[in-house]
């Protein structure tokens, strides 16, 4: 029902418990003139990557707000590699989601060849 509100480009989900299975069935909705999606706070964590990658469907997406989800490893690395294909985003918000070394690593190296990203937190 979701991809059927074409005009539908913000959407607010914060602090509802979606979980992996909600994540993925929201993601695998979204229509692609999203442009601001706002899942902080959603106990998402081991999302499938092929859910993941619906965001690059949202070629006009310039907010991604994840923080305050238990991302695993998985995630924020398939998010890493999407990046880069996703040529509006101006904002990621990742505050308090789980990163190690690598994963944080990963995360900047993407972020630099982001052409308008402006705010990464």
């Amino acid at each position: 029902q979701l991809m059927l509100c074409r005009e539908l480009n913000e959407l607010d989900m914060a602090h509802n418990k979606l979980g992996a299975h909600g994540a993925e069935i929201l993601l695998s909705a979204l229509p692609s003139d999203m442009q601001k999606l706002y899942l902080n706070n959603c106990a998402i964590t081991h999302v499938p990557s092929h859910a993941w990658t619906c965001l690059t469907k949202c070629k006009g997406l310039s907010v991604l707000n994840l923080s305050g989800n238990p991302l695993d490893t998985e995630d924020v690395m398939v998010l890493s590699y999407l990046l880069p294909t996703l040529p509006c985003l101006l904002t990621l918000d990742l505050r308090d989601v789980r990163m190690n070394g690598k994963t944080r690593a990963a995360i900047q190296r993407s972020a630099a060849v982001c052409p308008c990203l402006t705010c990464l937190l």
